[in-house]
C-alpha cells in the first residue's frame, strides 16, 4: 500500500504528460491538414496518430485486485 502512495505522483505526471502530447498531436495535425486544403495530407496521420499516447494511460494505473481487505 504504501508502495502505490509513493508511485502515485509519477503516475500523475506521465498521465498528464501523455494526455497533453496527445492533444497537441491531434489539434496540430487537424489543423496542419485543414489548412493544406489536401484531403489526404500526411498531417492527418499525425492526428491519428495523437490518439495513442491517450490510449496508453489506462495501463498505467492497473488495478490491484489482490489487496487484502
Amino acid at each position: 500500500m504504501e508502495l502505490d502512495e509513493k508511485r502515485r505522483p509519477g503516475r500523475i505526471k506521465l498521465t498528464a504528460f501523455l494526455a497533453i502530447i496527445g492533444a497537441a498531436m491531434m489539434i496540430t495535425g487537424f489543423f496542419l491538414g485543414d489548412a493544406s486544403n489536401d484531403e489526404n495530407s500526411p498531417w492527418y496521420m499525425v492526428a491519428i496518430l495523437g490518439m495513442f499516447p491517450p490510449m496508453s494511460i489506462p495501463f498505467i494505473w492497473p488495478g490491484n485486485n489482490n489487496k487484502n481487505r
